[in-house]
């Protein structure tokens, strides 16, 4: 079974299948999600709920975002047929399977059923960012997605009926999948983030797909340049996010891919001569990114403990019974943040978002400028 040729195809229209379970996911989620926020509740009760909330939220990123790429990987290479000697059509994998015939026709059309529900739900997931209470309360046109219903447990009307309505509706173009506002810091979503995040998800499908079918590999560095070109686009016109900082950082890492194709193609075409070069600018572009995130989390580093040392510096000086006298009174005062001025919220901040090296660098880099500036104020 290992050795037949369609055997993972089958494997990814089982995946593709489990759209039919999204349903029982998100009524259990909504489920728990309502038993959490009573008061009543005791721990014990409180933790399992949560459970039930993690692994609902888990089952559906992996089913509909991690299995997604390989599940149309496996959709594409099935299509994937060229013409034999005799002049019949033949998988490229195996030439002994016809294409068109018998078990390979009725796999296409399953993959052709199955694929677009699934791409659809995929898609639907992608555009709340899976955040599977977003979706239960949004609303379409104006009206709720999923109305509130007696009838159910969860308390909201999740059937699989309701749920393939949302999925190919609030792709039309007069509706719009309206998501109820929620404040995450700087990773707060705009207005327009929808319309990124559609086209991102599509533009992920689409190069797998590509991969797999296209053969030339300038053809497929075109395609690769013109879908990263359209992302580049796509991001600048409708900004996923309202925090300038990682705006600029989305920006400079479209760019990256953009260059970095464009580089990868000239070296294919080109000589030899000027393929090393090419490889290391293509190097440099790709780490970009990387190096600007750094940059700005060092830089902040420095104006925290600049901050600090200025601190320090105006709390040495000693105090004179004039200087005392002419102190204002503590209502006047303005009131100082000492998280604001310690180093130790940039360094708690790094822990959770870079790995050790950088971890191990930021922490160097504070206690030099923590020692020159306590040697600057002695």
């Amino acid at each position: 079974l290992v050795d037949w040729p369609l055997t993972w195809t089958c494997c990814a229209l089982a995946v593709a299948a489990l759209v039919l379970l999204c349903p029982q996911l998100l009524r259990a989620f909504y489920s728990a999600e309502r038993r959490t926020e009573k008061d009543e509740l005791d721990l014990g009760d409180r933790k399992h709920y949560m459970r039930v909330k993690v692994w609902c939220s888990l089952m559906c990123f992996l089913i509909f975002s991690l299995m997604v790429v390989p599940a149309f990987g496996e959709f594409a290479a099935l299509f994937r047929c060229r013409r034999a000697a005799d002049g019949a059509w033949r998988l490229s994998a195996d030439q002994s399977i016809r294409c068109w015939e018998g078990v390979h026709l009725f796999v296409s059309i399953a993959c052709l059923v199955l694929g677009s529900l699934y791409l659809a739900c995929s898609l639907l997931l992608e555009t709340v960012n899976f955040e599977l209470r977003s979706l239960l309360e949004s609303k379409l046109a104006e009206q709720a997605s999923f109305p509130a219903s007696s009838h159910f447990s969860c308390g909201r009307k999740v059937t699989l009926r309701r749920l393939l309505y949302i999925m190919f509706a609030h792709l039309l173009p007069g509706s719009r999948l309206g998501l109820p506002k929620v404040y995450m810091g700087v990773f707060t979503r705009s207005s327009c983030s929808l319309v990124s995040r559609q086209v991102r998800f599509v533009s992920k499908i689409v190069l797998v797909m590509a991969d797999s079918s296209i053969q030339n590999v300038a053809y497929r560095l075109l395609f690769m340049i013109a879908v990263a070109l359209v992302n580049l686009f796509v991001i600048i016109i409708f900004p996923p996010l309202l925090d300038s900082h990682l705006m600029r950082f989305l920006y400079l890492l479209s760019g990256s891919v953009f260059a970095a194709s464009c580089c990868a193609l000239v070296a294919h075409l080109g000589t030899a001569s000027i393929r090393t070069p090419l490889a290391a600018a293509y190097v440099l572009i790709s780490f970009m990114p990387i190096l600007y995130m750094l940059f700005g989390f060092v830089r902040q580093a420095v104006e925290k403990c600049q901050r600090a040392g200025r601190c320090g510096r105006s709390s040495s000086v000693t105090p004179t019974l004039s200087s005392l006298s002419s102190l204002p009174s503590s209502s006047s005062l303005p009131s100082l943040n000492s998280s604001s001025l310690s180093v130790s919220s940039v360094r708690s901040c790094l822990c959770c978002c870079l790995c050790w090296p950088c971890r191990l660098l930021h922490k160097l880099i504070c206690c030099l400028l923590c020692c020159s500036s306590s040697n600057n104020s002695s």
